[in-house]
């Protein structure tokens, strides 16, 4: 079976707790599956941008996506995702959860089509931010070449959705309609 879908996580030494309870979440979901897993960890000597094209110039499979290391994802997601990838679209619009402390959740969706909006929208009854399709969406690995992250640490996601969308690089994105990531926001994440 070739490897359809690689997951690229970015870590650091000092996060090992996080990194560790992303791969229990995550593990048991690739068992046997055409999926593969890299792991970019230093010690602060690169840029978050510099680790994301270091993990990108290392897949070789037809898609890729990125989870961050303190993130979780659905115990369905990589089923999930693999089903919607038979059709080999361009990417994956994906849905989210974004939780801060002890505040309401709000939620996200990555899609094609979306600009990347600073306040959320009341969608189905839920706080919902409208973005593009960023560094979190199963994309052809062979787009997500075009479009190398800036050499930043902070906005480096950004940047890379804004030359996606700017250029139309994307234009068949079905959309998974249920939540499949939970975005754990931390000041100084």
């Amino acid at each position: 079976m070739t490897d359809l879908l690689t997951i690229c996580i970015l870590t650091l030494n000092d996060r090992e707790q996080f990194y560790k309870r992303l791969r229990q979440c995550l593990d048991p979901q690739v068992m046997g599956k055409p999926v593969r897993i890299i792991t970019v960890k230093d010690n602060y000597e690169s840029t978050i941008g510099e680790k994301r094209n270091s993990a990108v110039d290392a897949v070789q499979t037809e898609y890729m996506c990125f989870i961050d290391d303190d993130d979780l994802v659905a115990m369905h997601y990589v089923d999930t995702i693999l089903k919607m990838l038979e059709a080999r679209p361009d990417a994956v619009g994906i849905r989210g959860m974004l939780t801060e402390g002890k505040s309401a959740p709000l939620y996200f969706i990555n899609q094609l089509g979306y600009e990347w909006e600073a306040k959320p929208k009341r969608i189905k009854g839920q706080m919902t931010y409208l973005r593009p399709v960023n560094h979190l969406n199963p994309i052809r690995t062979e787009i997500a070449r075009k479009y190398p992250y800036a050499i930043l640490n902070h906005a480096e996601d950004f940047d890379y959705a804004r030359r996606m969308a700017a250029d139309n690089a994307i234009s068949v994105c079905p959309l998974i309609d249920r939540i499949l990531y939970f975005y754990q926001y931390r000041k100084n994440k």
